[in-house]
């Protein structure tokens, strides 16, 4: 029987490889989440190009909020009070355009008084 190692099931982008991914998590018993970080990245340029960089991205967004929680809600919070800033931004200057007397506060985009 022929070693799985020597023989790659829809596609040769493994087999080409002078050592294939599964054999370098497995030596280094790296866990899934890593292990799919590598393979992605390792395929990229032999398989889906852009694709598998997303998809290693994604899998390294789910390690940050799987290994670290707490560090992913205070970005997460960041992030929300981020746009909820820039969405609160438009609708002051929106309503400044609407009602020109308000243009002489500070956030109406006009000149201060």
């Amino acid at each position: 029987m022929t070693s799985p190692l020597k023989e790659q099931v829809g596609g040769g982008h493994y087999a080409a490889m002078k050592i294939q991914p599964v054999e370098f998590i497995t030596a280094n018993k790296i866990p899934f989440i890593e292990g799919c970080v590598i393979k992605y990245v390792c395929r990229h340029r032999a398989k889906n190009g852009k694709q598998d960089i997303e998809k290693a991205i994604h899998f390294l967004n789910l390690l940050l909020e799987l290994e670290y929680p707490e560090d992913m809600r205070t970005e997460h919070r960041r992030r929300a009070n981020e746009e909820m800033s820039k969405e609160a931004t438009k609708w002051v200057e929106k309503f400044c355009r609407a009602y020109p007397v308000y243009q002489s506060f500070p956030y109406g985009g006009g000149d201060a008084q």
